[in-house]
């Protein structure tokens, strides 16, 4: 039974010593945005410097009627419950944008067997373009959104499962954070230089 225990212990440690190994070595490799499809909000982006910082914002602070990096803000929740104020402890809140904007930047259009986002179109803005949409300060996830408009985003982007690039103008872009599998949102307007 002691040896069992021992074997057990250096089981143990060896799995955990190879997930920080791991972990680790994910982190440092810069990877390449592949990361981001396979878990969207797994992969923190770099803070901005200063000078960039005109589109971050303060949840707490922020009111229906401000304007953050030329979009008006609509309204402000708790994620999945609009009577209540955001709870940045949680964290949970939604903010509702309302002002279209143009970004480039690549879709992916999920094949209807996808675990999270079966048939829905996203869309990953580069980062000048990404720089152009609101973000709350201390929100470490990428800059990235599905559109609510699913059937208008299939269409335009050709019908059939795949990735491209494309520059885009939305409209009604929403931020939901939530410690869970949440995206943000926006409706497509329109969408041109489709390219796959």
């Amino acid at each position: 039974m002691v040896m069992s225990l021992r074997g057990s212990h250096r089981a143990l440690l060896l799995l955990v010593v190879l997930i920080l190994a791991l972990t680790a070595c994910g982190a440092s490799d810069g990877g390449d945005g592949d990361a981001a499809r396979e878990d969207p909000a797994a992969v923190a982006p770099e803070t901005p410097p200063a000078s960039d910082r005109a589109h971050l914002f303060d949840v707490e602070q922020i009111q229906v009627g401000d304007v953050v990096a030329g979009m008006r803000v609509e309204a402000v929740s708790a994620y999945g419950d609009p009577g209540q104020p955001p709870d940045m402890e949680f964290p949970s809140a939604s903010v509702a944008f309302s002002g279209q904007v143009t970004l480039t930047g690549s879709f992916e259009y999920f094949p209807p067997d996808d675990e999270f986002f079966p048939e829905v179109v996203c869309f990953f803005p580069d980062e000048t373009s990404a720089g152009r949409l609101p973000v709350m300060a201390g929100d470490g996830r990428n800059v990235w959104f599905c559109f609510d408009n699913v059937d208008e985003a299939r269409r335009v982007f050709g019908g059939e499962p795949g990735t491209g690039t494309a520059t885009v103008t939305i409209d009604a872009y929403t931020i939901h954070r939530y410690p869970s599998e949440v995206v943000n949102t926006a409706v497509l307007l329109e969408a041109v230089d489709i390219r796959r």
